[in-house]
């Protein structure tokens, strides 16, 4: 078995991948500086919207800095590496959050919690459009015959198709069949899956993720969770898995209004429909 060896690399390529990184590390460490000096002279609310915004430079700040691992031989698709290292700068984001709110009372946490999520979506989104159209003029579309136009336009519109189409939550409804199965209805159009096939399944051990086990939990509890469950026992716990749990409705449903809203005084009320089934295997 052979191991990727630094060393192996020319002298100059070595001198200028460490040239880049120390110049990206000082550029961090004096964006750092800057707002945790801000941030320590602020007083409420003011405090609050310097961390939101430090979230979301910081995020940006990688977005810009890990831009050229997006270049890929392949004219298709831009290198997955790119959107890897944004979906780690959006968790360690979203952690530092965590983190940084604390302190503060439960409503502020989940309102500046929601708000950054929604808004670090929107800038992976961004930096992912960003990179795509840096791919595209370095690999200009080939000339096709005409002929040809009406078939590929048919088969990226088959493939543009999302599987759910709708436009609020309330058209959308999860029932469990047991632990592991659910019958979504989104629409006009009712499926069957697992945790599995819904991209929520460990990729080492096959078992269902923690958002999995959330949803499970919010669907025995009729939609509303408003205290700790048997698997989360404390409220921080319950926050990161309800972070999760909205990345992955999000993405499925392609709907960015707020899933599950944190109301105060109540708790946490999903905007669909998450029950199980009367047929429920327990």
């Amino acid at each position: 078995m052979t191991t990727n060896n630094h060393n192996d690399l020319p002298q100059a390529v070595r001198e200028f991948a460490g040239h880049y990184a120390l110049e990206r590390r000082a550029e961090l460490q004096q964006l750092d500086s800057n707002y945790q000096a801000r941030i320590a002279d602020a007083k409420w609310p003011e405090t609050i919207e310097l961390i939101k915004q430090y979230c979301l430079d910081r995020f940006d700040h990688h977005g810009e800095a890990f831009l050229f691992t997006s270049g890929s031989s392949d004219a298709t698709s831009i290198n997955p590496a790119y959107a890897q290292h944004l979906e780690t700068a959006e968790e360690k984001t979203v952690e530092f959050l965590s983190t940084a709110l604390q302190n503060y009372p439960p409503d502020v946490r989940q309102d500046v919690t929601s708000w950054v999520n929604l808004k670090l979506s929107s800038r992976k989104l961004h930096w992912l459009a960003r990179a795509t159209k840096e791919h595209l003029k370095s690999h200009p579309a080939p000339v096709i015959d005409l002929r040809s136009v009406e078939e590929l336009q048919a088969r990226v519109n088959s493939r543009m198709t999302p599987e759910f189409v709708v436009s609020s939550w309330q058209d959308v409804k999860i029932s469990f069949f047991n632990e592991h199965s659910v019958e979504i209805t989104a629409g006009s159009a009712t499926v069957i899956r697992d945790f599995a096939s819904l991209g929520m399944a460990h990729k080492r051990s096959g078992k269902p993720t923690l958002a999995w086990v959330t949803l499970h939990e919010l669907a025995k509890a009729n939609g509303l969770i408003s205290r700790p469950t048997e698997k989360s026992s404390d409220w921080r716990t319950v926050e990161k898995r309800f972070q999760e749990l909205r990345r992955w409705l999000r993405r499925v449903f392609n709907i960015s209004a707020e899933p599950l809203p944190f109301v105060k005084g109540v708790g946490y009320r999903a905007e669909l429909k998450i029950i199980c089934a009367p047929s429920y295997q327990r």
